[in-house]
């Protein structure tokens, strides 16, 4: 899980653009509020926050390292 805590220092409200790189090959499980994918390993999060607001984001996502699990089984070392 990832977590970002946001705060508007600002006294009249706007919207954070909030970018996010994840590495690799991974699934979305709870990613607490929508957001747009740029590309296989971007997502773009547009957060609306009041004045003085503060908002704790938390992301929770899967990461299936597929290549690496592959790369153990045909490339183990024997002793």
């Amino acid at each position: 899980m990832v977590q970002f805590k946001i705060q508007n220092f600002k006294d009249s409200p706007l919207t954070l653009s909030l970018i996010d790189h994840i590495q690799g090959e991974w699934e979305p499980i709870d990613m607490g509020h929508p957001y747009t994918r740029k590309d296989h390993k971007t997502l773009v999060f547009e957060i609306p926050l009041g004045a003085k607001e503060k908002k704790i984001l938390n992301l929770k996502y899967k990461v299936k390292n597929i290549f690496i699990e592959k790369f153990r089984q045909f490339n183990r070392v024997s002793n």
